[in-house]
């Protein structure tokens, strides 16, 4: 009855051992309750000292079908410390541990050995975009109040989203303060290999604005090597049909994605200070294969 009704349907086979002991706290146990689900548990969970080990097997959470949940953590008037955490999903393999506390905000580590086929999450996912491939990566997922940062090493193949794919990747990814950064993020397509560094400043579509892409703020640079310019030329066109679809704008097969951006044939420290684009934002596109 108290599962949030955003949870359900909820189902699966539990295992719990549990200990747990009530703390200086537990005389406001009851006190300023009648809020959410989630707030309520928290501060519940205040007046306690505890140690979990969670089990669930099974499982199906929002009818998405869970293999399992291993869960070790233990409580106390901060929050939840997750000792070790694993979830199987699918194909997919997730490692972690961290700290959720009572500020709703959290800290999460992704462990060495996590996997994810895209597939299993296609409906988490789904109002994100359509993305397909098999990821390998750690690093550390933080946020609060619903808002998030991510700080990950990518090693992964055969990626998809609606127009963008690469045939394999591996590198470093973050999203800080809204914006996203590759560093050294290496992929390749249709033989040709491309290495991604820079940033994107995505904050304006997640205050709601609706920006024009010459209106973003970037900095960004693509070194390519053995590039066939047919290739290069469809990655360009993806990327722009990306932008596009994700705006909600008409894709125009006519315009260029790189028009009105910098080309650099051959980018070098000293030139790529001395053309700015529009609003501050660069794009630098070189080829250091080539004399």
């Amino acid at each position: 009855r108290k599962i949030p009704e955003k949870w359900k349907p909820f189902e699966g086979n539990l295992q719990l051992d549990l200990s747990i002991e009530k703390n200086s706290l537990f005389s406001d146990l009851f006190k300023d309750l009648g809020g959410t689900f989630e707030d309520d548990l928290f501060k519940r969970l205040q007046s306690f000292n505890s140690f979990a080990k969670i089990y669930l097997n099974d499982a199906t959470i929002q009818g998405e079908p869970i293999k399992s949940v291993n869960i070790g953590s233990n409580w106390d008037d901060q929050g939840i410390r997750i000792n070790f955490g694993e979830i199987v999903k699918g194909s997919s393999l997730i490692l972690f541990d961290g700290d959720i506390r009572y500020d709703k905000s959290f800290e999460l580590t992704i462990k060495e050995g996590t996997r994810v086929e895209m597939d299993d999450f296609s409906v988490v996912l789904s109002s994100y975009g359509d993305f397909q491939g098999n990821l390998s990566l750690d690093g550390v997922v933080k946020g609060h109040n619903g808002a998030y940062n991510f700080d990950l090493a990518l090693n992964g193949s055969d990626f998809k989203s609606h127009f963008f794919e690469l045939e394999k990747m591996d590198g470093n990814l973050s999203y800080i303060d809204g914006k996203i950064k590759a560093d050294d993020l290496v992929g390749e397509y249709e033989g040709n290999s491309y290495v991604f560094d820079g940033f994107v400043d995505l904050s304006p579509f997640m205050a709601g604005i609706d920006p024009l892409f010459s209106e973003l703020n970037y900095d960004f640079k693509i070194s390519i090597e053995n590039g066939k310019v047919s290739s290069v030329s469809s990655l360009g066109e993806s990327i722009y049909k990306e932008v596009k679809i994700r705006q909600g704008r008409p894709i125009r097969e006519e315009i260029s994605f790189f028009e009105g951006a910098w080309l650099n044939r051959k980018s070098s420290p000293e030139k790529s200070k001395q053309v700015l684009k529009k609003g501050g934002s660069k794009f630098n596109l070189s080829f250091p294969d080539l004399d």
